[in-house]
């Protein structure tokens, strides 16, 4: 980087640095962080740039160095597929997601004739439907940085080596404008949802560290995130409440660290510091203000992905995972796509559609009768909701012992399957002190059972479950 540059504030400018070999051993610090490789053919992952589209999918641009070229990868299928955007010595993407979730990409494309080399500065993008590539500028070209804003406008800094001079493009006004703003050091620029300018950057000089500028306020405002620290590449996007997330490369370290203002002040992040890992990190923000980082694994010659959101399990594709918190309400049974919390329940069929217990709310009622041994009939009548078991009753008479039996309380009832289990006290012929557990089938036929214990829980009664020979029971349960 070159030294004693002053930061001029206000200035849009990204300066990108030499590179140096990268090793990158997968070992997350940071708590909740899960990496994983994306491509792996040939030597490709610097150079990274991610964003975050409205339905949560990932946009990652990177470079080919086996076969110089931009490559593009994106999971919005479900899977990471990747494609080859531009070839013929075309390197450092940087990408940006729009309204409607459309790509936007720059990069860069080296051009020699003999002694004479300069770069074209390429501007791409896929909101027709297919990709459409402009070629914007020739120069001596660095660092180069792209952000949308909400009128789906686009705003690009390129860092003139040869002049040292920042060059900011933009279709803002419908046409693309390319203007000069002096010569700063910043390293990457984010636009927020008040089409704010936010600005991370490196500065070497007096009073020097890793910086943060912004206008938010309607004036610009410099604050440092990280003084002990030099930094090399970086990355910045805001989230939904317009707070600041950085990924950067500390060269001091070799590590990949993360810098958010989220609780007001800034807090620093190492997410990975297995070796010498982070260079070219790009970083995105989704829905849920969880963070993503492409990065780059130099001694593999691989890209690398980290991410704070917790990875959600679908199996049966019905919107509904398992892991619960970030990925929303627990889907009780990931294999019954039928099955999840948004589901009707249905009565009686011994499933838990919606994955709530408590629903529907369980019921028994009705009057039957049966002989539980021959000539001699059982009489029992019940109307018990679980919402109020307190006004529960239930009644049983057995003619061969003159048995007549009344609840007193009723402490509890279970349904699945169109059959109920009814717990609770009462007394026998007026006398207290006995628990009972009656079964109630609502079927074809139905039929009833009861069970009586004294209160040292010796058997007083027992009736098994037996069809009843007339009357009806209603059951509503799961």
């Amino acid at each position: 980087m070159k030294k004693g540059m002053s930061f001029l504030i206000g200035i849009l400018f990204l300066m990108q640095m030499s590179v140096t070999a990268f090793a990158s051993t997968i070992n997350l610090s940071a708590i909740g962080w899960v990496s994983s490789t994306i491509d792996s053919v040939g030597v490709v992952g610097s150079s990274t740039s991610v964003a975050v589209d409205t339905d949560n999918k990932v946009h990652i641009s990177y470079y080919d160095a086996t076969n110089m070229s931009v490559k593009y990868a994106a999971n919005t299928s479900g899977s990471w597929v990747t494609d080859t955007i531009a070839s013929n010595n075309s390197y450092n993407p940087s990408l940006a997601v729009g309204p409607m979730n459309k790509v936007h990409m720059i990069y860069k494309t080296r051009v020699e004739w003999g002694d004479y080399k300069r770069s074209y500065l390429k501007y791409t993008t896929n909101i027709s439907g297919s990709w459409t590539t402009t070629t914007l500028d020739m120069s001596i070209i660095g660092g180069i940085s792209i952000a949308v804003d909400s009128d789906n406008k686009v705003h690009i800094c390129e860092y003139d080596w040869e002049l040292g001079r920042l060059w900011y493009f933009t279709n803002a006004t419908g046409d693309w404008a390319k203007v000069d703003n002096a010569s700063p050091t910043t390293n990457s620029i984010a636009v927020d949802s008040n089409d704010k300018v936010h600005i991370s950057y490196y500065y070497d000089g007096t009073n020097g560290g890793f910086k943060y500028a912004t206008n938010a306020s309607g004036s610009w405002v410099a604050t440092t995130v990280d003084s002990n620290v030099y930094v090399e590449y970086n990355s910045i996007k805001t989230d939904s409440n317009n707070k600041v997330h950085i990924s950067y490369y500390d060269y001091t370290n070799h590590d990949l660290k993360y810098a958010t203002n989220a609780s007001d002040g800034w807090v620093t992040t190492t997410v990975d510091s297995n070796g010498d890992v982070g260079g070219y990190s790009s970083i995105a923000v989704d829905s849920n203000n969880k963070v993503h980082i492409s990065y780059s694994d130099g001694t593999n010659g691989d890209l690398k992905y980290a991410t704070n959101a917790s990875s959600c399990t679908d199996n049966d594709s019905d919107g509904y995972a398992i892991e619960g918190g970030d990925c929303g309400v627990v889907d009780c049974n990931d294999s019954n796509p039928a099955v999840n919390p948004g589901a009707t329940e249905i009565n009686n069929n011994s499933i838990d559609d919606d994955c709530n217990p408590a629903t529907p709310t369980v019921t028994t009622s009705g009057s039957g009768n049966n002989y539980p041994v021959p000539l001699f009939r059982a009489s029992l009548s019940l109307n018990v909701n679980a919402s109020s078991l307190g006004t529960g009753s239930l009644s049983y008479y057995y003619t061969r012992n003159r048995l007549y039996f009344v609840s007193t309380s009723i402490t509890g009832i279970t349904a699945t399957g169109g059959i109920a289990t009814i717990t609770g006290a009462g007394k026998v012929n007026n006398v207290t002190g006995y628990t009972f557990t009656a079964t109630i089938t609502d079927g074809t036929p139905d039929a009833m059972g009861l069970e009586i214990k004294k209160s040292d829980g010796t058997v007083y009664y027992s009736a098994p479950s037996q069809n009843v020979s007339s009357g009806n029971y209603t059951v509503v349960g799961q």
